[in-house]
């Protein structure tokens, strides 16, 4: 095979003849690509290789080009196969083709397990994989286990999962940033500061050029075998809770309470011990032992400000997105809500955040709660995830987290055609309300006397903003992935503050 002119044309010698297309194609369908709300205009392959066996494996970094000039880099690594009894998913396949004359198929390579197999090779010391313009290498304390079972794990809508010999988690990023990993970052700090209550890294995969700093690709972690996301701890909660309301005859407020709080799988002590740790984390972030770019500081009126603006941002773009927002969502309402935070004299420390704190980022274990995914809102720029915040950011988008579980849980259980379904949401709310309270509170005894949040009277306006833009966020990710679901933050959103 003569030496490829471009990572183009080492495609189409792979199987891929039209790469630019077929990829743009694959990656439309992908829960994880961000860019669904914008149009693309081309897919440009900026590096490529091929590491020979069987299969063959094919690195690839690619670029995204938006009509409105912005753009996205993604790594899709793919295997390639001879098309004869090759056994696959059809949610890997990415295009079919030609190779030397001979049938094959094109796949994801992270969801081909042979082909996945491999990134752990970069891990235990092999030679990095070449590409026309770099290279992908490894560095960390990946084991042997050549015969251990590798699978991927569902619950991620940005990344993908592989787990090998239910031990060891690598977490591939599918979309790359232009510099060292935010998640990695706030992990090592973590770590150096003695929190405990993270998947320690164990290695990067990273991919590295003579002209620019390595970009993190892949990163090592502990598997949590033992774990029950807390997402699922919540829906288990609310589905005993909504069988109960069923059987009951109960109207009243006070006993809607009363039986929220005696229900069998009562959702409130987590709820209280997730509080604890999440102050933790938060103190942990505004100690003296945390890198000097990473350093909190005093949160003053400038601040604020900036924070307001943000938010309004969010507003501003959201309601150009979806023209009948003005009225759906009492945008003028919103608005009066986030300004009231700039008119504050105070607001605590500024310290770098999770930034996307849900309880789908959160996990029980035998030893307790752990707090998982420091990517910060994926659609965010690395610039946007670095900023220092108020904590109250990760503890609305928590609080936000309840509501959300007590509205879809009430869709797992019936239907909003239901005669059933007003009656089960006052279940639901009362629900989401009792655990909103027992994870605030205990978050704020936890934090006690540090100077981390605003004073008492003026912490619950700049909590209510962040809540207004977590919601703006949600709804901006409903109307582009899961319209259905839009009604869940607009609900919020048109609620009286």
């Amino acid at each position: 095979m003569s030496q490829p002119e471009s990572p183009a044309d080492l495609l189409k010698s792979a199987g891929l003849p039209q790469p630019e297309s077929q990829l743009m194609d694959y990656l439309r369908r992908q829960r994880w690509f961000s860019g669904k709300d914008r149009e693309i205009e081309r897919v440009v392959i900026e590096d490529a290789g091929i590491a020979e066996g069987e299969p063959s494996l094919v690195p690839v970094l690619l670029r995204a080009e938006y009509a409105d000039s912005g753009w996205e880099r993604y790594s899709l690594p793919l295997s390639v196969r001879p098309a004869a009894n090759a056994d696959y998913r059809d949610a890997a396949l990415v295009a079919e083709g030609l190779r030397d004359g001979e049938p094959v198929v094109v796949l994801d390579a992270l969801l081909d397990r042979q082909a996945a197999a491999r990134f752990w090779g970069l891990l235990e010391g092999a030679d990095p994989l070449p590409t026309l313009n770099g290279e992908l290498a490894g560095s960390g304390a990946g084991r042997p286990a050549h015969d251990a079972e590798i699978h991927t794990l569902p619950r991620d809508q940005s990344n993908t999962m592989l787990v090998r010999g239910e031990t060891e988690l690598l977490k591939c990023f599918r979309k790359l940033e232009g510099t060292s990993s935010p998640e990695f970052e706030m992990l090592e700090a973590l770590k150096d500061a003695g929190f405990g209550h993270i998947p320690t890294p164990l290695g990067l995969i990273e991919y590295r050029t003579a002209a620019a700093e390595p970009v993190v690709v892949a990163m090592l972690q502990p598997y949590l075998h033992n774990a029950t996301d807390g997402w699922a701890i919540a829906m288990t909660s609310l589905r005993d809770l909504y069988a109960a309301a069923d059987e009951s005859e109960v109207e009243d407020e006070a006993e809607i309470r009363d039986l929220v709080d005696d229900q069998g799988s009562d959702f409130t002590p987590d709820a209280a011990r997730l509080g604890a740790v999440i102050a933790e984390m938060h103190l942990a972030l505004a100690g003296d032992s945390m890198p000097e770019p990473m350093r909190a500081q005093p949160a003053g009126p400038t601040d604020l400000r900036a924070w307001a603006d943000d938010m309004l941002a969010d507003l501003e773009t959201l309601a150009r997105a979806d023209r009948n927002l003005a009225a759906k969502a009492a945008r003028e309402g919103l608005r009066r809500r986030i300004d009231a935070i700039a008119d504050l004299p105070e607001a605590g420390l500024a310290i770098r955040v999770h930034g996307d704190l849900h309880l789908g980022q959160t996990a029980r274990t035998d030893d307790g709660w752990v707090i998982l995914d420091f990517e910060g809102e994926p659609s965010r720029s690395v610039e946007a995830r670095r900023r220092r915040a108020s904590a109250l950011k990760d503890v609305a988008g928590i609080l936000r987290s309840l509501d959300y579980a007590s509205a879809v849980a009430l869709l797992n259980w019936t239907n909003p055609d239901d005669p059933r379904w007003t009656r089960l949401q006052r279940f639901g709310d009362a629900w989401a309300r009792v655990n909103q309270e027992a994870l605030w509170d205990t978050y704020v005894a936890t934090v006690g006397a540090s100077p981390l949040l605003p004073p008492a009277e003026m912490a619950p306006a700049l909590l209510d903003a962040y809540e207004v833009q977590k919601a703006l966020y949600e709804l901006a990710y409903e109307l582009n992935h899961r319209p259905d679901w839009a009604w869940i933050p607009l609900r919020y959103l048109e609620s009286p503050a």
